[in-house]
C-alpha cells in the first residue's frame, strides 16, 4: 500500500466490492478489499488501517460477529457497517443491530454518494475530495 490513508473493505459480493473500492479510491484512500471477515482480521493483524468498512451478512463469520471480535481487539478502529438487509430484516434494522454491538456508522445498499460521505464524516474520515463522478 502507498502513503495515503488506508481502508479495509470486507465484502463478499465481488461487484459491490469493486464499486466501493473505486469509490474509496476516488476519495484518496488506499484500499485493501477482502471477501471474508476472517481474511479481514488477518489483514488487520498485519497492517495499519484508518477504518474498516464491512458488509454485515456474509458466509463464514458474519459482520455482526466480526464487528464484536474487531472491537474487542481494536476498540479505537472505526467501523462502517454496510447492509442491504436479509430475509425479513430490513437494512436499517441490520445497521442498527451492528451499531449496538460496536459499529461507528452504517450505510444501506445500494449506497448513495451522499450516504457514503456521511458515514465517512461520522467516523471522522471525511472524504479527502469533495466531488464524485
Amino acid at each position: 500500500m502507498d502513503n495515503g490513508p488506508h481502508a479495509l473493505l470486507i465484502e463478499d459480493d465481488p461487484v459491490f466490492r469493486q464499486i466501493v473500492t473505486l469509490s474509496l479510491g476516488k476519495r484518496g484512500y488506499e484500499v485493501l478489499a477482502v471477501e471474508s471477515f476472517e481474511a479481514g482480521l488477518d489483514a488487520i493483524a498485519e497492517g495499519s488501517f484508518s477504518f474498516v468498512m464491512t458488509d454485515i451478512f456474509m458466509t463464514g463469520m458474519g459482520g455482526i460477529e466480526g464487528i464484536k471480535v474487531l472491537k474487542e481487539k481494536f476498540p479505537s478502529l472505526p467501523v462502517v457497517a454496510i447492509s442491504g438487509g436479509w430475509a425479513d430484516l430490513d437494512p436499517d434494522a441490520a445497521i442498527e443491530a451492528a451499531q449496538k454491538i460496536g459499529a461507528d456508522a452504517g450505510v444501506k445498499k445500494p449506497i448513495s454518494a451522499v450516504d457514503f460521505d456521511a458515514a465517512l464524516k461520522q467516523i471522522g474520515r471525511a472524504a479527502p475530495i469533495s466531488t464524485l463522478e
